[in-house]
């Protein structure tokens, strides 16, 4: 659904799992867009425990907007959490941690897509083979 949302940008350049630095040591981010003068990041965490390294990630890239998807409020919270504990840094422009369904309504009304479908009932796909698709 991430995926689908970032390939409805009129003119969008999407890459999934994009590679941070020269050497696979520095990582990839799950999904890297490139759209007029935006660097969208957008990575999808089951748990807290990498997100600090997200957002260094997100930096590294430039990126101008990192959206973080969870897939519970609870992992929100922990997440939040462990980058108040992390100490003050300097973060990309738009910088959000949200749960699956919010997460995927942030992003796409942070961005003018070409058709914004509203999903209802029976047609909401089940969010952990959407994580799946996206984290292959």
């Amino acid at each position: 659904a991430v995926l689908e949302l970032a390939n409805s940008l009129p003119g969008a350049e999407v890459h999934e799992e994009y590679q941070v630095g020269p050497t696979p040591a520095f990582g990839a981010v799950d999904l890297f867009t490139l759209w007029k003068a935006h660097r969208i990041v957008v990575e999808i965490e089951l748990t807290s425990r990498r997100v600090v390294w997200d957002i260094h990630k997100a930096l590294g890239l430039d990126a101008s907007h990192l959206f973080i998807v969870m897939p519970t409020a609870k992992a929100v919270i922990a997440a939040r959490r462990r980058i108040r504990g992390a100490g003050p840094f300097r973060g990309p422009k738009t910088f959000s941690i949200l749960p699956f369904g919010p997460g995927l309504r942030r992003i796409r009304d942070c961005f003018p897509l070409i058709s914004n479908p509203i999903l209802t009932g029976n047609q909401i796909p089940n969010r952990f083979n959407i994580l799946w698709e996206v984290k292959r």
